[in-house]
């Protein structure tokens, strides 16, 4: 259960807890657009309307470029993604026009991070702000961005051919880049099945929680999934009708 992991997109569904966070104190409203906290992020005209919502962000409905993958992985940390990102999309153009297309995007969750550290009062980053206000609170004490000495004892190891590989760094918070365990998985499951409570302390309103959880597929002209999925905000799928024989509910991000 002590076994840290990467958990790759899964780390998504913090991102969007933090947004909620922020929005519950009246920092910002997902609906707000983008440059209002990220006042550096521009593109290429393309389109009359290029305005983005930080709910846009969340639901894989910017119609940004996917994902830009230099330095997004290494096996030495990189703490220069999130400008390079900036200025990549600074030099590149929607895809699409807005409210046309619902689709995976990782450049999306790296401008959360700076919505996040805009938003704030305290001048955190992404990754301070997330583990002081989510991790610490429910006591994720092996989940983080960056391992320390003794966590990377505890990180599950690669072996490719026989031989153990290098650990890897992944230099992109909101999108990608957690490592947690099982342990602090489950306490992360316990608040948001306590719809924003943990052991009595309430971390996010049961508002945002069901806002989380919303299905927002209706907000755009076509939905690049299988039928039967439903996306939340950071959820990749919020209703999975293999369940609904039993009368449950599934909520997922893998």
């Amino acid at each position: 259960a002590d076994t840290i992991y990467r958990i790759a997109s899964c780390s998504k569904t913090f991102a969007s807890a933090a947004v909620m966070q922020l929005q519950d104190a009246g920092l910002l409203s997902i609906d707000d657009d983008v440059t209002n906290t990220v006042p550096a992020f521009s593109l290429l005209p393309r389109y009359p309307d290029q305005a983005i919502t930080i709910r846009e962000l969340l639901a894989h409905q910017a119609q940004l470029p996917g994902c830009y993958f230099r330095h997004a992985d290494s096996t030495t940390p990189y703490a220069g993604y999130y400008d390079l990102s900036l200025a990549l999309l600074a030099e590149d153009y929607l895809i699409e026009p807005r409210g046309f297309l619902e689709k995976y995007n990782n450049n999306g969750f790296t401008l959360i991070e700076g919505v996040v550290a805009g938003a704030n009062t305290n001048g955190l980053d992404y990754a301070g702000y997330a583990s002081a206000r989510l991790f610490a609170p429910m006591g994720m004490s092996n989940t983080t961005f960056r391992l320390t000495g003794g966590q990377t004892n505890l990180l599950a190891k690669v072996y490719r051919n026989g031989a153990l590989a290098p650990d890897e760094q992944v230099n992109t918070p909101g999108s990608g880049g957690a490592y947690s365990t099982a342990a602090d998985l489950a306490r992360y499951a316990r608040f948001l099945l306590g719809y924003g409570t943990h052991d009595g302390v309430t971390i996010l309103s049961s508002n945002a929680v069901a806002v989380l959880w919303a299905d927002q597929s209706d907000r755009v002209a076509l939905v690049n999934k299988e039928g039967y999925a439903k996306s939340g905000l950071g959820w990749d799928q919020i209703e999975d009708t293999s369940f609904a024989y039993a009368g449950k509910r599934s909520e997922e991000h893998t």
